[in-house]
C-alpha cells in the first residue's frame, strides 16, 4: 500500500498517538517563505477567515524534510498509508486535499495573481475548506 510521511517532532506524535488527532497548522508560521506566500495568496483569492494545513510527502527522506519540518533533534518520521489517511480528510466536511502540489518560485511565477494560485494548487481532491482538527487513521 503506498504511504505518506509527515515529518515532524516529539511533542506533535505524542499529541497525535494521544489523541487520535492531526492538528493543521498555520502557514504563516511556516519556514518556507515561498510556501507560506502562497497559502496567504490561496486564502486572500478564497476570502477565507483561515487557511490550516499539513504537508505530507511519498518522496525518499531528504536532509530538507528533517530540517524544515522536525526542528531540533526531537524529529520523528511519521508513516501513514496513503488511502486511509486521504479518506480520513475527506470525510471530515470542511477539509480540502490536495493530492499533489507542484511548487513554483515566487519570483519564476510570472502569471496573474490568480494563475499562480492555480500553479501552487494544481490538483483539488476534495472540498476547498480548511478547519483545524481532523481524526488521524492508521498512524504506524
Amino acid at each position: 500500500m503506498p504511504v505518506l510521511h509527515r515529518y515532524t517532532n516529539l511533542a506533535a506524535t505524542i499529541h497525535l498517538l494521544q489523541t487520535r488527532q492531526i492538528t493543521l497548522l498555520n502557514p504563516a508560521t511556516w519556514d518556507d517563505r515561498n510556501d507560506a506566500y502562497f497559502m496567504a495568496e490561496y486564502k486572500r483569492h478564497k476570502k477565507a477567515e483561515t487557511v490550516l494545513a499539513l504537508c505530507f510527502t511519498a518522496q525518499n527522506e531528504t536532509y530538507h524534510h528533517w530540517r524544515v519540518f522536525s526542528h531540533g533533534t526531537d524529529g520523528v518520521r511519521l508513516e501513514f498509508d496513503r488511502e486511509p489517511l486521504v479518506a480520513a480528510f475527506k470525510s471530515q466536511p470542511d477539509v480540502g486535499v490536495r493530492c499533489r502540489v507542484r511548487h513554483a518560485k515566487r519570483m519564476a511565477v510570472k502569471q496573474t495573481r490568480l494563475e499562480a494560485i492555480k500553479a501552487r494548487f494544481c490538483a483539488d481532491c476534495g472540498s476547498k475548506k480548511y478547519p483545524a482538527m481532523p481524526r488521524a487513521q492508521n498512524a504506524r
